[in-house]
C-alpha cells in the first residue's frame, strides 16, 4: 500500500516582529531628515481630525528616535500640543532597511484607489444622518462632498460645466445665489486651482479659494459681456 504524500506546510516570508505601543514624550521623536514627502498642508488638515478622534495610529520609529512612519502625524500632534503620543519601536537590520520601510509605507498608501459609487453611498447615508458631524470627521471638504454628488452624466470638460451651470443658475435664477460650480475629476479641478487659484493659499485652503474665485468669475457682469 503507498503511503500518502504529506502535504507540505505552507510556508510564510513575512518576519515576524513582537511589536508594542508604548507612549512617548513627543520631545524624544525627531524626524528623518532625508524624508522625500512634503506633508506641512497635510498635517494641517490631519490636526483638525484628531480633534474628533484623537491619535489613534501609533508612530513607527527606531531607538534612536527617529521616524520611520508617521511624520504627518506627528506633526499634526505637534500642532495641538500634545505631549505624548503612541509610538512602536521596530529594530531594523540596519538604517538603509529603515529607510526602504520608510519609503515602502509611504508608496503602499498611493497603490489603492476609492470606489467612487461605494463613498458615494456610505458618505452619503452618513451625511444624511450627520449633515453637520460626517464632514467634520471624514476629512472632506466641501468641494471634495459636492464632487461626490456629481452623477454620471455630469459635464466631461470645464467648458461644458460652465455651459451646465450657466443654463442651471439662469433656469433657477439664482444669478445672484451663492452657487457651488459642481465638475466632475480632479483634472477639471486642477485646471481651474492653475488658472484662477490663489498661488500663496496653502493646501485646502487653496483649493477653497480657487473655487470662490471660480464662482465669481462665472457670475461676474464681466464675464457675462464678453461672452
Amino acid at each position: 500500500m503507498r503511503k500518502k504524500k504529506k502535504t507540505p506546510k505552507r510556508r510564510t516570508d513575512v518576519p515576524f516582529r513582537q511589536l508594542q505601543i508604548e507612549y512617548v514624550p513627543i520631545s524624544a521623536l525627531k524626524e528623518w531628515k532625508k524624508n522625500p514627502r512634503r506633508n506641512d498642508d497635510a498635517a494641517e488638515r490631519l490636526a483638525g481630525l484628531m480633534e474628533q478622534h484623537g491619535f489613534i495610529v501609533p508612530v513607527i520609529a527606531t531607538r534612536d528616535g527617529t521616524i520611520r512612519a508617521g511624520h504627518t502625524r506627528y506633526k499634526s500632534a505637534k500642532l495641538k500640543g500634545m505631549k505624548k503620543v503612541p509610538v512602536i519601536y521596530v529594530d531594523f537590520d540596519s538604517e538603509e532597511d529603515a529607510e526602504l520601510f520608510s519609503i515602502s509605507d509611504n508608496r503602499s498608501h498611493e497603490w489603492s484607489e476609492w470606489d467612487q459609487d461605494m463613498l458615494r453611498t456610505v458618505f452619503g447615508e452618513l451625511l444624511e444622518a450627520h449633515p453637520d458631524k460626517a464632514p467634520r470627521m471624514a476629512g472632506l471638504t466641501h468641494i471634495e462632498i459636492e464632487g461626490l454628488r456629481i452623477s454620471d452624466s455630469a459635464p466631461d470638460t470645464l467648458q461644458e460645466a460652465i455651459k451646465e451651470f450657466e443654463r442651471e443658475v439662469s433656469d433657477a435664477g439664482l444669478e445672484d445665489e451663492w452657487v457651488w460650480v459642481m465638475v466632475p475629476d480632479a483634472d477639471t479641478v486642477a485646471l481651474l486651482a492653475k488658472r484662477f487659484g490663489n498661488p500663496k493659499a496653502k493646501g485646502a485652503a487653496k483649493r477653497e479659494l480657487s473655487w470662490e474665485r471660480v464662482r465669481k468669475l462665472l457670475l461676474s457682469a464681466k464675464r457675462k459681456k464678453s461672452t
